[in-house]
């Protein structure tokens, strides 16, 4: 398991209010200011909040900034709206009887918070939680997602992730890190990969990439990637 340092920069939380977004009247959370670091420790110091409904979700569908397996998280927000309306509709018991391996069987949205940026545009922070069916592939993580508004369209970076995927004789994990500051967001994702049939066979792949919020949505530009192999 990957840990980082605490050398998170996030000032203390003030008391929560409301705001205004998209229409609809959403609780504040906890408040947050740039710089603000996003690290495992910034992830265990986050306060559960208001759990937010798939229809709370699909009001907010925008783009996803390209970073990582985007896709991915894609596929997982979309398994959490079914999955959060089969729950609604008292079906759950049900629908674990239908699971399948890779599939994932359960995933949860909280609200967490509003981080303001120093031109005063406010990211919204929520928590994604997910874990698959007990079979290989088996796999459980979180993600922490960044939501900005311009005007009517919604754009979402995510800021941070902790996961791991298991297929044996398979394994890996994801630490996603990154740094907020004025306009822009700088994010670096560690991949470690194991292979059990290959003792002490490790692939360690670090990718950075940079993140521009702009008037009309957000902007991607990767920086580098270097991977390193330690073998017998």
């Amino acid at each position: 398991l990957l840990i980082l340092a605490a050398c998170s920069c996030e000032t203390p939380p003030e008391q929560p209010s409301e705001i205004v977004t998209a229409g609809t009247s959403q609780p504040e959370g906890q408040k947050f200011r740039t710089p603000l670091r996003v690290d495992s420790a910034f992830f265990c110091s986050l306060k559960g909040g208001d759990s937010l409904s798939f229809r709370e979700v699909r009001a907010m569908t925008g783009s996803i900034a390209e970073v990582g397996d985007h896709r991915v998280v894609k596929g997982i927000l979309n398994d959490f709206c079914r999955i959060d309306s089969i729950k609604h509709k008292g079906s759950y018991q049900s629908f674990l009887d239908t699971l399948g391996l890779g599939m994932t069987q359960d995933a949860f949205a909280e609200h967490v918070g509003i981080v303001t940026l120093p031109g005063g545009t406010p990211i919204r922070l929520w928590r994604l939680m997910f874990s698959s069916y007990e079979a290989c592939p088996v796999f459980t993580g979180t993600c922490l997602i960044g939501s900005v508004w311009h005007g009517k369209n919604v754009s979402h970076v995510v800021l941070g992730k902790l996961a791991n995927w298991t297929d044996p004789p398979s394994s890996m994990t994801e630490l996603m890190t990154s740094n907020i500051e004025d306009s822009w967001i700088s994010i670096t994702l560690n991949s470690v990969f194991d292979d059990f049939d290959t003792p002490r066979l490790e692939e360690n792949t670090t990718t950075c990439y940079t993140v521009r919020i702009t008037e009309s949505g957000t902007s991607t530009e990767k920086e580098k990637e270097v991977t390193a192999q330690a073998s017998p």
